[in-house]
């Protein structure tokens, strides 16, 4: 039976020009898969023979944007804003062919819990800003049509099963917002000893393998992340 390949990998904003960004770059290549959802990424990674689309920019960079999504296929009806009180930058939406069919993939890169308390404005308190990006976009998911499979990855900042982030104040907007969503990169996964923050979660799919790598490839450290894939079908 046909399977899909959906990687995501937080590359840390490195320039696929340096030796770390060269060597995440041909890591990706080397998987073989059909959708890439990168956070932290550039507008610069190679496209190769696939096609390419963004978030909006948040100032960091010409090049830099928090999500940038790859597919062998082209994308259409692609979304940069999902809802207008989605905080920008950290959202992008679009449907592509693979070989199980048409998938709608969004790309997320939603805060971590110290976003605006150590960096940025100061002004909010520890998981504040995560948590206001989670309860929008439960909306996002509550209104996506469901006459196709519906992939969304990216860097979720959460471990969800570190019982030092059990306190329901953080993990329970997570899990109402993906309720009717499968996550198969849940906890620890084949060949990575650890669970990471990169999840995929999807609807209308069957998850056939999960398999997750570190952040350093061949002695390179290319990410402060390590990545996961999955193999689905319909």
């Amino acid at each position: 039976m046909a399977t899909a390949r959906i990687v995501t990998w937080n590359l840390e904003r490195k320039k696929p020009t340096t030796p770390t960004g060269a060597a995440g770059v041909a890591h990706l290549a080397s998987l073989d898969a059909d959708v890439l959802v990168l956070t932290e990424g550039r507008t610069s990674y190679p496209a190769g023979d696939g096609h390419v689309v963004w978030s909006q920019p948040l100032g960091r960079g010409p090049e830099e944007r928090l999500v940038v999504m790859w597919s062998r296929q082209p994308w259409r009806s692609v979304d940069d804003v999902g809802l207008p009180d989605l905080p920008p930058g950290r959202f992008v939406s679009a449907t592509t062919e693979t070989p199980i069919g048409p998938i709608d993939v969004l790309g997320v890169c939603i805060p971590w819990h110290m976003a605006d308390v150590q960096y940025g404005a100061r002004n909010r308190k520890p998981w504040e800003v995560h948590i206001a990006y989670l309860e929008v976009f439960v909306d996002v998911l509550a209104g996506w049509p469901n006459d196709r499979p519906v992939v969304v990855a990216g860097d979720f900042n959460q471990r969800l099963t570190n019982p030092m982030k059990r306190d329901g104040r953080y993990t329970e907007p997570m899990f109402r917002c993906f309720e009717q969503m499968d996550m198969p990169t849940i906890g620890v996964v084949p060949d990575w000893p650890r669970e990471e923050n990169d999840h995929i979660a999807t609807s209308g799919l069957t998850t056939t393998n999960v398999w997750a790598w570190p952040n350093v490839i061949d002695g390179v450290r290319c990410s402060d992340h390590g990545g996961v894939l999955i193999d689905v079908e319909h």
